[in-house]
This record gives C-alpha cells, structure tokens and sequence, in this order.
C-alpha cells in the first residue's frame, strides 16, 4: 500500500491528535503509515544534493593533483625542528589526489551561501572557520557532487609538501627561497592573497608554504611521531566526554617568517577557534 507524504502527514497529526484526548492506540494501518513517514524522514539527504554549478565541477576536476604513493621520511632533525617534529621516521602512503589550491572563497560561498573570511575576494583562500565547520562544509560539498572529497591526513599534507616522489628535498614546499614559493611575513603585507601566484612546488600545488595554515584530519598530539602507523598513519585521540579537540596544523601563514615555514613545520589549533589566517585543502582517496 502507497501513500503520499500529505495523507502521511494528515494520519499523524489525527493520531498525536486522538492519543493528546486520550483515545484509543493508533490503529494497524496508522501505525504503519506513522512508521513509513519515519522511514522517509531518516532516509531524506541531510543537506541539498542540486549540483554545483558547472564552473565549479570543472574547476573542481581540474584542481584535482594525483600524488603517487610510496614511502618518504616525515620529520626532521634540522636544528629548527621542535621535539613535535621529531624523530625522523619512515611513513608509507597509498596514492591519493590533492588539490593543486587552498579552497577558495567562491566555492564555499556556492555551498554555504556565506562568507566568514576576514579577509574576502572570489578567489583568495578561506579563512576564519572552525575545523567544525570544515566537517559541514565538507559534508554539503560531497552532497552536491556525489565525491568524497575530505582533509589529507598530516602524513598526506607532508608528503606532498615535499614533492612526493618527485621530491628535491627542499626546505620549503618547491624552493629552498621563500619568496619564489610562498606568501608569508616578509611579502604579504599582513593579509591573504590569491591562490596560485607563486610557483608552485614540483607536483604542481601551489601555497603549501605559506598564505594559511591548512588544517589536515588528524588529531594533535605532540609526541604523535615516536608512535605512528608506518602505512597510512592518521592520528586520531579519543577523549571520553571532551568538549574540544585539538587539530593538526600545517603549512605556515601570511604573518610568520622564514624560520617558522620550513616544510616539517606542524602546529596545532583546536576544533572549535576560528583565524583570519587558517583555512584548507581537499583531497580525495584514488
């Protein structure tokens, strides 16, 4: 037996009704029209599945870098690293794509319909969000293009920092000079700038030193590195009836120096802050 969601309607508000006056249990048909609306309701998508407008799909599909996977030594023992940056230690990734731009203003715009950047322009990267807020924009996003698109894990962000297997070791993410690569205290006037200005590093992604930090999915934890997964690590803490996290960091902003932008540099924010110089970058599973 079929129904329509108006005669659905109708049933439960006359059974909430007849069981307010103190009627009779809902009959067998009711109950089982009051339980098909139930259905519905759970199996109704959670946000807006209408498409993103063409521009965006293809801008979209063509952000999207493939990072072939291997192995690559993540930390480092420069005399600029911090104990949270150390040991050294050998990480084995699957391949996996990232995209090429820190997400940009415009997009989020068409999938949140707000703006929270301080500071705003189509194409300058989002900032000023919470990594909750992250997770919505995420879940929308995925929604209206039936992907799955998500944070990279730390290792992830590192390994493609560095250049993946196309890597020439340098210290920031495609140079060992800041300036060629990254938008940071001795260039950026204070303020975000467009993405993709710089050269990019040898994958092609550009930013990945400097212009906003980027969160990635794992959880902080300072002496994370001694403990790691070898294949794919991805921290994540569990703490009973905690009201905040904290998040991973990487990748230096528009208002730290050189000495703060090396490409081992990891820092932390917790879940819930916001910062005009804090933002991210998607990736994708193969």
């Amino acid at each position: 037996m079929k129904y329509s969601l108006v005669k659905m309607s109708a049933v439960a508000l006359t059974t909430s009704t007849l069981i307010a006056c103190g009627s009779t249990s809902p009959t067998n048909e009711e109950s089982q029209m009051l339980e098909q609306t139930k259905q519905h309701q759970a199996n109704a998508p959670k946000y807006s599945t209408a498409p993103l407008p063409e521009q965006f799909n293809v801008e979209l599909k063509d952000s999207m870098v493939k990072v072939q996977g291997g192995n690559f030594l993540m930390g480092s023992d420069h005399p600029g690293a911090r104990d949270r940056e150390k040991p050294v230690h050998e990480v084995s990734l699957d391949s996996f794509y990232m995209s090429k731009y820190e997400v940009t203003q415009d997009l989020f715009v068409e999938v949140m319909g707000w703006n929270p950047s301080y500071f705003q322009c189509d194409k300058c990267p989002l900032n000023n969000l919470s990594f909750k807020q992250v997770d919505i924009f995420l879940a929308k996003l995925n929604a209206r293009t039936g992907k799955n698109y998500r944070l990279p894990t730390e290792a992830e962000w590192e390994y493609a920092a560095r250049g993946g297997q196309q890597s020439k070791g340098y210290l920031y993410s495609g140079s060992d000079n800041i300036d060629d690569v990254a938008w940071y205290a001795g260039n950026a006037k204070r303020k975000a700038q467009e993405v993709g200005l710089k050269k990019p590093n040898e994958l092609g992604l550009y930013d990945m030193t400097g212009n906003m930090w980027e969160f990635v999915a794992d959880d902080f934890d300072e002496k994370s590195y001694a403990h790691h997964d070898k294949k794919n690590p991805k921290v994540v803490i569990n703490i009973p009836n905690a009201k905040i996290k904290m998040k991973v960091t990487r990748g230096s902003g528009y208002e730290f120096d050189a000495d703060e932008s090396m490409v081992f540099i990891r820092d932390m924010a917790s879940d819930n802050v916001r910062m005009p110089d804090l933002g991210l970058r998607l990736a994708h599973s193969k």
